[in-house]
């Protein structure tokens, strides 16, 4: 999944490795290794940034918010889920997790 979601990266299919990427914060969650999912969570976020794909960034928020909330880093998950929040609004009401 990780060299996929690279892979699509490089060849500028950002979408699709945003995609990979939400495959692997799900395993690592699945696992409970919050740590590690986070660090996904924010290549997800980088690579959704590069093309600004907005459905995509608000998830990675949300994913982040959910990781820092399940390590009672309660701060963190009110920033995180509060952007992923503030952006939807930008967005307008269409957006769909």
């Amino acid at each position: 999944m990780l060299k996929n979601a690279e892979n699509y990266v490089h060849e500028d299919k950002h979408k699709q490795a945003c995609d990979q990427f939400k495959l692997i914060c799900d395993k690592f969650n699945e696992l409970k290794d919050y740590e590690t999912a986070s660090y996904f969570y924010k290549r997800w976020l980088d690579v959704a940034s590069m093309k600004d794909i907005t459905d995509k960034i608000i998830d990675a928020y949300v994913g982040l918010g959910t990781c820092e909330e399940n390590v009672l880093n309660i701060e963190k998950a009110i920033e995180n889920f509060e952007t992923a929040s503030y952006k939807a609004s930008q967005r307008g009401n269409n957006y769909k997790p």
